[in-house]
């Protein structure tokens, strides 16, 4: 899936809640269009809907993606 290699490093929202060891969807902006991606996280973890996330790679025709975390997040673990 050319589409998925392109968006690694994107930040994108959760659209469709992912499921733990399931596959949900995340939406992005590619250009000037809004596309959705089918996406599971690389952990097996669940991701609620409307969770910002950042594309780390690709299985297949899936994304692997991670919660985006800020800075100042990650200082205060």
């Amino acid at each position: 899936m050319k589409r998925a290699a392109m968006v690694v490093g994107t930040l994108a929202h959760v659209a469709v809640a992912i499921p733990r060891r399931g596959v949900g969807s995340i939406a992005l902006v590619m250009g000037s269009r809004r596309t959705t991606l089918p996406a599971r996280c690389h952990q097996d973890r669940a991701i609620a809907r409307g969770t910002e996330v950042v594309v780390i790679g690709q299985r297949g025709r899936v994304v692997l993606v991670t919660p985006f975390q800020t800075d100042d997040e990650l200082a205060a673990q």
